[in-house]
């Protein structure tokens, strides 16, 4: 379902310039950043702008939560709510970046998350080389994910993984936020 071909950029700065690395990404951010990322013949075909949560309605994201939930890729939560404005954790994450693929490597997992209700789409998708833990051997799944490491997971699922700066586009922009020693630059920049 994913545009893995085409090299273009599915993330949109702040008026300002700025992208906020370091900041949480919401569930309606997230959610949109997969719907840019869509092949155009997948988003047509499932193109939607109704839902049943009890929070989506005419807003800037309705058409990405739609589709995606039409997909098949997003759920929300048991109250019938989507909770759009709340921070994703990584968990969720790891979850829609399980669903977008045909995963079947489980064999890295982590240290916290026996008996979680993601620990399948974690390890999916740690498997396959999509997502990381840290040095401590834990996911932290109910963590609030950054903007910098939603960026680098979804890289990692396009294959778009630059290891040095002379593999960056040249026409790249560059984001007043984004500091060139910071280990997030090169996956932003990407």
């Amino acid at each position: 379902f994913l545009n893995t071909e085409d090299h273009f950029s599915y993330l949109v700065s702040y008026p300002d310039g700025t992208v906020h690395p370091s900041s949480s990404i919401t569930r309606a951010e997230a959610t949109t950043l997969f719907f840019r990322l869509l092949k155009e013949d997948k988003r047509q075909k499932n193109l939607c702008d109704t839902n049943l949560f009890s929070d989506v309605d005419d807003e800037w994201f309705s058409s990405a939560v739609s589709t995606l939930t039409k997909i098949g890729i997003l759920s929300g939560y048991e109250d019938g709510s989507f909770r759009p404005n709340q921070p994703i954790t990584r968990a969720e994450m790891a979850k829609i970046i399980a669903k977008f693929a045909d995963l079947t490597d489980t064999q890295k997992t982590f240290t916290d998350i026996k008996v979680h209700w993601a620990q399948s789409y974690i390890e999916l998708a740690a498997g396959n080389g999509w997502i990381n833990g840290y040095e401590d051997g834990s996911f932290r799944p109910q963590s609030k994910i950054t903007r910098a490491e939603t960026v680098a997971m979804i890289n990692r699922v396009l294959d778009r993984v630059p290891t040095k700066d002379g593999y960056l586009l040249s026409c790249i922009q560059t984001f007043a936020d984004c500091d060139a020693d910071e280990w997030y630059y090169r996956p932003i920049e990407e």
